[in-house]
């Protein structure tokens, strides 16, 4: 978990942290609670198994775009000395 944070430091202007920071914590706790409220349910009723495998890939791919957005930036601990 530290990972992506490490890398949000470098590359986020520190003014706009939080909401990154914010939105990083949202995108863990809210696959968690919406398999609490029942959708994980649903899923393992359902026959076909292959949907669990095309929800995560359209997640992993909606967070491979977002990650490309950061883009490269300068060093934020460069803009500090």
């Amino acid at each position: 978990m530290s990972l992506p944070f490490a890398i949000m430091r470098q590359k986020v202007d520190k003014a706009r942290m939080g909401l990154y920071m914010g939105l990083f914590n949202l995108s863990v706790v809210l696959p968690q609670l919406v398999a609490s409220l029942g959708v994980g349910e649903a899923i393992s009723r359902t026959q076909n198994k292959g949907l669990i495998f095309m929800i995560c890939a359209v997640t992993l791919a909606i967070s491979a775009v977002l990650w490309m957005m950061l883009g490269e930036g300068n060093d934020s601990r460069e803009q500090d000395a």
